[in-house]
Protein backbone atom coordinates (compact mmCIF):
# COMPACT_ATOMS: atom_id res chain seq x y z
CA UNK A 1 0.00 0.00 0.00
CA UNK A 2 1.73 3.03 -0.88
CA UNK A 3 1.03 6.50 1.58
CA UNK A 4 -0.43 9.22 -1.01
CA UNK A 5 0.89 12.31 -0.18
CA UNK A 6 -2.25 15.00 0.03
CA UNK A 7 -1.19 18.84 0.42
CA UNK A 8 -3.43 21.68 1.72
CA UNK A 9 -3.20 24.94 1.41
CA UNK A 10 -5.32 27.67 3.81
CA UNK A 11 -5.76 31.01 2.08
CA UNK A 12 -8.42 33.63 3.15
CA UNK A 13 -10.77 34.95 0.75
CA UNK A 14 -9.98 38.64 0.37
CA UNK A 15 -13.15 40.26 -0.69
CA UNK A 16 -17.14 38.28 -1.70
CA UNK A 17 -18.41 40.91 -3.59
CA UNK A 18 -17.73 41.69 -6.84
CA UNK A 19 -16.58 38.69 -7.57
CA UNK A 20 -15.97 36.93 -11.10
CA UNK A 21 -18.03 33.71 -12.11
CA UNK A 22 -15.30 31.17 -13.40
CA UNK A 23 -14.05 28.14 -12.87
CA UNK A 24 -10.81 26.57 -11.06
CA UNK A 25 -8.38 24.60 -13.06
CA UNK A 26 -7.89 20.76 -11.90
CA UNK A 27 -5.07 19.58 -13.68
CA UNK A 28 -3.61 15.76 -13.31
CA UNK A 29 0.42 15.22 -13.34
CA UNK A 30 2.07 11.85 -12.25
CA UNK A 31 -1.89 10.35 -10.90
CA UNK A 32 -2.50 13.29 -8.87
CA UNK A 33 -5.06 15.64 -9.47
CA UNK A 34 -4.02 18.92 -8.30
CA UNK A 35 -5.98 22.66 -8.34
CA UNK A 36 -9.31 21.27 -6.57
CA UNK A 37 -10.65 23.99 -4.38
CA UNK A 38 -13.03 23.89 -1.76
CA UNK A 39 -14.48 26.81 -0.53
CA UNK A 40 -16.01 27.74 2.89
CA UNK A 41 -18.95 30.01 2.84
CA UNK A 42 -18.94 33.52 4.70
CA UNK A 43 -22.06 32.69 6.89
CA UNK A 44 -19.98 29.60 8.74
CA UNK A 45 -18.29 30.55 11.73
CA UNK A 46 -14.81 29.82 11.92
CA UNK A 47 -13.60 26.41 12.91
CA UNK A 48 -9.96 24.65 13.20
CA UNK A 49 -12.65 21.11 13.49
CA UNK A 50 -14.30 22.03 10.40
CA UNK A 51 -10.70 22.68 8.66
CA UNK A 52 -9.58 19.57 10.17
CA UNK A 53 -12.72 17.14 9.16
CA UNK A 54 -12.28 18.86 5.02
CA UNK A 55 -8.58 17.48 5.49
CA UNK A 56 -9.71 13.97 6.79
CA UNK A 57 -12.56 13.53 4.35
CA UNK A 58 -10.64 14.86 1.78
CA UNK A 59 -7.59 12.57 2.93
CA UNK A 60 -9.86 9.42 2.68
CA UNK A 61 -10.83 10.55 -0.12
CA UNK A 62 -8.06 10.61 -2.06
CA UNK A 63 -7.24 6.63 -0.67
CA UNK A 64 -10.76 6.07 -2.11
CA UNK A 65 -9.75 7.51 -5.55
CA UNK A 66 -6.53 5.67 -5.86
CA UNK A 67 -7.84 2.46 -4.89
CA UNK A 68 -11.13 2.57 -7.11
CA UNK A 69 -9.02 3.76 -10.13
CA UNK A 70 -6.67 0.79 -9.40
CA UNK A 71 -3.41 3.27 -8.39
CA UNK A 72 -3.89 5.28 -10.79
CA UNK A 73 -5.18 8.69 -9.60
CA UNK A 74 -5.09 10.39 -6.18
CA UNK A 75 -5.77 13.95 -4.89
CA UNK A 76 -1.88 15.55 -4.63
CA UNK A 77 -2.70 19.11 -3.89
CA UNK A 78 -6.11 20.95 -2.79
CA UNK A 79 -6.73 24.74 -1.03
CA UNK A 80 -9.19 25.73 1.11
CA UNK A 81 -10.60 28.98 0.41
CA UNK A 82 -11.64 30.46 4.07
CA UNK A 83 -13.45 33.64 4.50
CA UNK A 84 -11.38 36.67 5.09
CA UNK A 85 -12.78 37.29 9.06
CA UNK A 86 -11.15 33.95 10.07
CA UNK A 87 -8.41 34.95 11.78
CA UNK A 88 -7.44 32.22 14.32
CA UNK A 89 -5.41 30.20 11.76
CA UNK A 90 -2.66 30.51 10.15
CA UNK A 91 -3.79 31.36 6.68
CA UNK A 92 -1.89 32.29 2.92
CA UNK A 93 -3.58 35.54 1.08
CA UNK A 94 -6.06 34.25 -1.31
CA UNK A 95 -4.38 34.85 -5.20
CA UNK A 96 -7.04 34.36 -7.93
CA UNK A 97 -9.66 32.02 -5.86
CA UNK A 98 -12.94 32.70 -5.53
CA UNK A 99 -16.00 31.24 -3.68
CA UNK A 100 -17.67 30.96 -7.07
CA UNK A 101 -15.34 29.18 -8.74
CA UNK A 102 -14.79 26.35 -5.92
CA UNK A 103 -14.97 23.14 -6.98
CA UNK A 104 -16.80 22.24 -3.61
CA UNK A 105 -18.45 24.76 -1.51
CA UNK A 106 -19.04 24.40 2.45
CA UNK A 107 -22.22 25.77 3.47
CA UNK A 108 -25.27 25.47 4.95
CA UNK A 109 -27.63 22.94 4.43
CA UNK A 110 -29.70 22.86 1.34
CA UNK A 111 -33.58 23.37 2.05
CA UNK A 112 -34.30 20.39 -0.35
CA UNK A 113 -31.02 17.81 0.40
CA UNK A 114 -30.49 19.40 4.02
CA UNK A 115 -27.14 17.56 5.18
CA UNK A 116 -27.09 15.03 2.38
CA UNK A 117 -24.18 15.54 -0.09
CA UNK A 118 -25.15 16.19 -3.70
CA UNK A 119 -23.50 17.72 -6.76
CA UNK A 120 -25.23 20.81 -8.39
CA UNK A 121 -25.55 19.50 -12.49
CA UNK A 122 -27.09 20.62 -15.13
CA UNK A 123 -26.11 18.10 -17.82
CA UNK A 124 -26.77 14.53 -18.22
CA UNK A 125 -25.00 11.65 -16.76
CA UNK A 126 -21.43 11.50 -16.76
CA UNK A 127 -21.11 15.37 -18.12
CA UNK A 128 -19.10 17.71 -15.32
CA UNK A 129 -21.20 19.53 -12.55
CA UNK A 130 -21.05 22.57 -11.37
CA UNK A 131 -19.55 22.15 -7.48
CA UNK A 132 -19.92 19.76 -4.93
CA UNK A 133 -22.06 21.20 -1.93
CA UNK A 134 -20.90 19.78 1.84
CA UNK A 135 -22.32 21.05 4.69
CA UNK A 136 -20.14 21.75 8.20
CA UNK A 137 -22.32 19.32 9.91
CA UNK A 138 -21.47 16.46 7.05
CA UNK A 139 -17.95 16.98 7.47
CA UNK A 140 -17.91 16.67 11.84
CA UNK A 141 -20.68 14.74 12.67
CA UNK A 142 -19.88 10.76 12.38
CA UNK A 143 -23.41 10.06 12.80
CA UNK A 144 -23.63 10.84 8.86
CA UNK A 145 -21.13 7.22 8.22
CA UNK A 146 -24.40 5.42 9.46
CA UNK A 147 -26.40 7.08 6.19
CA UNK A 148 -23.92 7.68 3.80
CA UNK A 149 -21.07 5.27 4.92
CA UNK A 150 -17.21 6.49 4.65
CA UNK A 151 -17.38 10.16 4.20
CA UNK A 152 -14.20 9.82 1.76
CA UNK A 153 -15.83 6.85 -0.20
CA UNK A 154 -19.05 8.61 -0.58
CA UNK A 155 -17.32 11.30 -1.80
CA UNK A 156 -15.54 9.75 -4.58
CA UNK A 157 -18.50 7.88 -5.77
CA UNK A 158 -21.38 10.01 -4.98
CA UNK A 159 -20.49 13.53 -5.40
CA UNK A 160 -18.04 14.09 -8.73
CA UNK A 161 -17.32 17.21 -10.45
Amino acid sequence: MILVNLSFILCVLACFKDVIVSSSIVTISNNGYSGLLIAINPEVPESSQLIDAIKEVWTDASKALYTATKQRAYFDQITILVPKFWNEGTYQPAGKETYDAADVLVAYPNPVYKDQPYTLQYGGCGEPGTYIHLTPSYLVNDSFVDIFGPKGNHVVTNCTV
